[in-house]
């Protein structure tokens, strides 16, 4: 039994070094502490305190708690990764801007009204001639709309005067111009934008080339600021295009009305993109933002600020995901979590208290009162003390005294043993491992000493009963041996 006890014993204290070199344990000494974190090349998390000349970087808010602390990251690409803390889930507005954009670019909106792969009109009509009569040749990419034209060209009669013919020339130029802004595809360029923003590695890329991603995204907004403005100014042409021939005017309106119809659809998908779009870069704006960015350490920005009652301390779990994003499937997915880690925040004190369990080894000598017969065969009350070397396990108080070392710091402790009605109480102290959270310790044992009320030691008794009832408890305030302790999980 004593065997499988032991057994039992180490398994749990290896599994307790094993979760102590798990977890990253910061002790808040100054209110100017500050964290720093990064990941180098290999994706691997380091990190760095500072509380000299950082002023800048450590103040809090005047509703923060006294035991806070700032934390700064090296600059990472949004985009790329994912930086999330266990204590305080929130909505994580970021995973959802980016999948609504890399939704908008993979699934279709409507029918298209650009890719028809028709021919070129010049291919199908002769070049115009000089002569002011004819209606001028447009290289229009949309079906409906070449199919308008050449009917227009073959039924040019039909239009009466020169006014006729110079208006709906007008007009077929305004829907010309629409047709090529539609015709440019918005997504494709918006995905170029994405794609340069997603490739920043460092926060040299994103000062030397956001410039350029922002001018090409005005560029995208200022051509869907054409197509609106196109698109109300042909509708206008429209309900005041004078021609007398009723069948000829049904069909341009009707044909017409429908194409401005397609390009109403195309028009809200190219706004939705252009809107994903600018969330993508205020979320790499808000990454960067001046006023997060540490004064002392440059690239290095605030993240969070962690903070927490007194005699508390705050556990953590900080998690860093890399998501990829393929340019030939246009899929985003999450790739690997590059750092999990589990870090405790906790108030420094020279002394700490902890409350631990353990065992204990313990050689004592106990006085104890029995039965025995004497030389006729009656029952009289005989006194022994006996001698115990046994194990028992305990609960601990430590006074654990920190000297900045992983490897060692003294401790004074108090302990019971729980497993006993009438339990040892332990004074002692020694020495923790805090690294692997054991401690070896030594001192004192000090229990309850039996003793008779009315009864004396060689008197004739009737029974055991009488001994049992007659035996009194009293704690002896003088040592009855010596421990040697071992505690863990602490």
């Amino acid at each position: 039994m004593k065997k499988i006890l032991i057994i039992n014993i180490l398994l749990l204290l290896a599994s307790q070094i094993l979760y102590s070199q798990k977890a990253l344990t910061f002790e808040l000494k100054k209110n100017n502490d500050v964290i720093y974190l990064s990941l180098d090349s290999n994706n691997k998390l380091l990190y760095f305190t500072s509380n000299k000349n950082n002023e800048t970087d450590s103040p809090k808010d005047i509703n923060t708690k006294n035991n806070s602390i700032n934390i700064y990251i090296r600059w990472i690409n949004p985009l790329r990764y994912k930086v999330s803390w266990r204590d305080s889930i929130k909505p994580d507005d970021r995973d959802k801007k980016i999948t609504d954009f890399v939704n908008l670019l993979v699934n279709q909106f409507g029918s298209s009204v650009s890719s028809l792969n028709i021919p070129s009109i010049a291919a199908i009509i002769p070049p115009p001639s000089e002569d002011p009569n004819n209606i001028n040749i447009y290289d229009f990419k949309n079906k409906d709309l070449l199919l308008l034209l050449l009917y227009l060209r073959e039924n040019q009669c039909l239009l009466n005067n020169k006014n006729e013919i110079s208006n709906t020339n007008n007009l077929l130029n305004n829907v010309n111009t629409l047709d090529n802004y539609i015709s440019d595809d918005i997504s494709i360029k918006a995905k170029d934008i994405y794609m340069a923003l997603y490739n920043y590695k460092e926060i040299n890329d994103y000062s030397e080339n956001i410039n350029t991603q922002k001018q090409l995204f005005k560029d995208l907004q200022d051509n869907l600021s054409h197509n609106e403005e196109s698109r109300k100014g042909i509708a206008e042409q429209l309900k005041t295009l004078s021609i007398k021939n009723a069948t000829l005017k049904s069909y341009i309106n009707a044909v017409l009305s429908g194409y401005l119809k397609e390009t109403q659809v195309k028009v809200d998908n190219n706004n939705t993109i252009i809107t994903k779009l600018k969330s993508i870069l205020d979320l790499i704006d808000e990454s960067t933002k001046a006023e997060n960015e540490s004064f002392k350490y440059k690239g290095y920005y605030k993240i969070r600020s962690i903070e927490f009652d007194d005699c508390k301390k705050l556990e953590t779990l900080l998690n860093i995901t890399d998501y990829n994003f393929n340019n030939q499937t246009n899929k985003f997915t999450k790739n690997s979590e590059i750092v999990s880690k589990l870090i405790v925040f906790q108030k420094y004190d020279f002394i700490s208290i902890s409350v631990s369990s353990g065992i204990f080894y313990s050689n004592t000598t106990l006085k104890s009162f029995g039965v025995s017969n004497n030389s006729t065969g009656q029952f009289i009350v005989s006194e022994a003390n006996i001698t115990k070397y046994n194990s028992v396990s305990a609960i601990f108080l430590n006074l654990n005294f920190s000297f900045k070392s992983r490897y060692f710091a003294p401790l004074l402790q108090i302990g019971i043993d729980p497993t006993k009605k009438r339990p040892f109480m332990l004074i002692g102290g020694g020495f923790s491992i805090p690294s692997a959270k054991i401690a070896f310790s030594a001192g004192p044992i000090w229990t309850w000493n039996q003793n008779l009320n009315k009864l004396s030691v060689g008197e004739v008794i009737s029974s055991t009963t009488d001994i049992e009832k007659d035996i009194q408890y009293k704690f002896d305030l003088q040592p009855k041996g010596w421990y040697l302790g071992i505690q863990y999980n602490f």
